[in-house]
């Protein structure tokens, strides 16, 4: 069994934020697997498979800092190690549209991660990042990440959820190894790319 929690804030009032992109990412990985989200305990939860070769989706409903609460529960429920957690959220630190992958290590001072990695005890579970910028001078980081993109911004938004969709659901099937491989480092889709090329 595998699980892939993507961190945002639940309410419409968070939709399209910033910091909502790893629900965006769980909404079109869902999409392309045809699966239907359904309450679970403080989540919405949708699932493929079965046992081993399970794979568990999670957008954690208890806002951004308490996701841990969610996930926590949701590996030890279903048996999960953190190995075998893909955590998808928004960095600051990275430009916006760029991907990137990586083994565990620290929460690089993400909440939602921090939270999870607190919960879990463990710093094993994978990352996958997705840039938004740094805010502008004199904006608040906290504000940056609860700003909605601009509409000049959403072709590249979409572009970059779309590839996260593909990156987290390779990890699933093939592991870290094979979506690094595949995805890079870093990853800027240039904007005449279409959502379903991947070009190194």
């Amino acid at each position: 069994m595998k699980l892939i929690a993507g961190l945002g804030n639940p309410g419409r009032s968070y939709q399209g934020t910033r910091h909502n992109l790893g629900f965006e990412v769980l909404d079109a990985l869902a999409s392309r697997l045809g699966l239907v989200w359904s309450e679970g305990h403080a989540a919405l939860v949708a699932r493929s498979g079965q046992g081993g070769d399970g794979l568990l989706l999670l957008k954690p409903q208890t806002f951004m800092n308490a996701s841990g609460q969610a996930v926590a529960w949701a590996a030890r429920r279903s048996g999960v190690a953190p190995e075998e957690i893909l955590i998808v959220h928004d960095d600051i630190d990275l430009p916006l549209g760029t991907l990137r992958l990586r083994e565990g290590g620290r929460s690089g001072g993400q909440r939602g991660v921090e939270d999870i990695l607190i919960r879990l005890g463990s710093q094993r579970p994978a990352r996958l990042k997705l840039g938004v910028s740094r805010p502008p001078p004199g904006q608040l980081a906290a504000d940056w990440v609860l700003s909605r993109f601009r509409p000049e911004e959403r072709p590249l938004v979409e572009r970059g959820v779309a590839l996260a969709a593909q990156a987290a659901l390779l990890w699933s099937e093939q592991g870290l190894a094979a979506a690094q491989s595949r995805f890079g480092g870093r990853y800027w889709p240039p904007p005449d790319l279409p959502s379903d090329t991947v070009s190194r």
